[in-house]
């Protein structure tokens, strides 16, 4: 009973002689990378075009989506980040910029391509959206009967 009373008495005595804490420090890791999404239309056809995505300096992967969708949607960018959508994620030093060229496209019909890109310590970007609409200006048109 004694050794009881002693132990807690010593508990009490280290938790009452504690009276001051260190001060939380805040770790500054920076501002998350962006990234630039460029598209360019095809030359051949209406219904092709051309992306390329390009992450800025401090990225260490990025990932992105091409959606047809008439309006840009609100996503996530730690989903997107994490390819959460199905989405295609990439290593930075694997391929510093990523080209797609969508040959068949649906004529006039909107797509939105999404991306985000995260550093090295983990900081996500925001989701950056570019949208681009194919036209039918080369469909087969009815001829005049002479």
């Amino acid at each position: 009973m004694k050794k009881l009373i002693y132990s807690l008495a010593m508990v009490l005595f280290g938790l009452a002689s504690c009276t001051s804490f260190d001060d939380p420090t805040t770790e500054n890791y920076g501002a998350a990378p962006g990234i630039d999404i460029n598209i360019t239309p095809g030359a051949q056809t209406d219904s092709a075009f051309t992306v390329t995505i390009t992450p800025q300096a401090g990225a260490l992967y990025y990932a992105y989506i091409i959606d047809q969708n008439d309006e840009a949607e609100h996503l996530d960018s730690a989903t997107l980040y994490k390819g959460g959508y199905g989405n295609t994620v990439v290593k930075v030093a694997d391929q510093p910029t990523t080209t797609i060229t969508i040959d068949n496209a649906t004529p006039n019909t909107t797509y939105q391509v999404y991306a985000v890109a995260g550093s090295d310590k983990g900081i996500v970007g925001n989701v950056v959206v570019k949208s681009i609409t194919t036209t039918d200006k080369f469909s087969p048109r009815p001829q005049s009967v002479a």
